[in-house]
């Protein structure tokens, strides 16, 4: 399958690779969910040994016990596994209520897998409507008994993913996982309220950047910025020109095609139409064709680890220097 992903299940319309398990209705169960994204396994661990060491103190393996496949080594004294169930077992009395699932999947090998859910309820952001997500992410080699709930805005009129805005105690929160249903209740309603914290933030946010106004010379500082031209020293002769004329198209695009964008017109000349504009750079226009199918790539918007010299790790780097930018 595509780089990363090793199966999926989605709803509805066919995610951007094709790829995938459709299923017309969302499935409504836990069970449903690992069976359809094919994540019906379950991980272990061993100590780790050598060739005159009977353990290796704190190491282990940890592996899938259907395939037994090492999906990597920790140095942890205290191995606490989440299981794919249990992943999706803490918000079951919530799926198909107030969340509606849209993808389950796991990456590589199944160090990582995912659920991302639509909550049912829609968010108003300044003009725009937000249809609201959260993603469920089991990092295996963690070993701590938790995981992490990312929350998504995203606007309906664009599809942009919004969450860069959001603080990181906003927009990614970590929970343990419990067997007792009475506690996972308690856990699905503070996915839920994250969710309107997040859409909160956002808003305050959101309104702070349409106060900012912006000229020409703004724009000039944020295009050295965000995509600087490769300095020709005096002297030395231009070996850079072809590079240079990609940070020119790359410029053109960004202004035309995205910070101009029809859909941004009643934030022309703010620093939200300026934020606007990089969201939607980073979402649709890549430096690699072949990063538009790598998932592990596009969940970095969701992450926020991704190299700031990319399309999508503009938008951080854009939050860092934006203070600068206004001076």
């Amino acid at each position: 399958m595509a780089d990363m992903i090793d199966s999926m299940l989605y709803v509805g319309e066919t995610p951007w690779h094709g790829l995938g398990y459709k299923y017309e209705v969302p499935p409504s169960t836990p069970q449903e969910i690992i069976t359809g994204a094919g994540m019906a396994w379950e991980v272990a661990d061993k100590p780790m040994k050598t060739d005159i060491h009977d353990t290796v103190m704190n190491y282990h393996a940890i592996y899938r016990t259907d395939t037994n496949t090492v999906l990597g080594v920790v140095n942890k004294p205290n191995i606490i596994h989440t299981q794919n169930i249990d992943t999706f077992n803490a918000f079951e009395d919530i799926i198909n209520k107030e969340v509606v699932t849209e993808t389950a999947a796991s990456l590589d090998r199944g160090v990582t897998i995912f659920g991302c859910f639509k909550i049912v309820n829609q968010y108003k952001l300044l003009d725009d409507n937000i249809d609201h997500y959260f993603v469920v992410v089991n990092d295996h080699l963690k070993c701590d008994g938790k995981v992490t709930i990312l929350n998504t805005p995203v606007r309906v009129v664009c599809q942009n993913t919004l969450n860069a805005a959001l603080s990181n105690n906003s927009g990614k929160i970590r929970i343990p996982i419990s067997d007792n249903g009475s506690i996972n209740i308690n856990l699905a309603r503070k996915i839920i309220n994250s969710a309107d914290t997040a859409i909160a933030e956002l808003t305050n946010t959101a309104e702070k950047m349409v106060a900012k106004k912006i000229n020409n010379q703004y724009i000039d500082k944020l295009l050295d910025e965000l995509f600087p031209y490769i300095e020709i020293k005096e002297g030395e002769s231009s070996t850079h020109d072809r590079a240079n004329e990609k940070v020119e198209m790359l410029r053109d695009t960004f202004v035309h095609d995205c910070l101009n964008a029809d859909n941004l017109s009643n934030y022309k000349g703010t620093e939200y139409a300026v934020f606007q504009g990089i969201i939607d750079f980073s979402q649709h226009y890549y430096a690699k064709a072949d990063k538009s199918y790598d998932l592990k790539y596009r969940m970095g918007t969701i992450l926020g680890g991704t190299d700031s010299s990319q399309p999508i790790g503009l938008t951080q780097k854009f939050l860092k220097v934006k203070k600068k930018l206004a001076a």
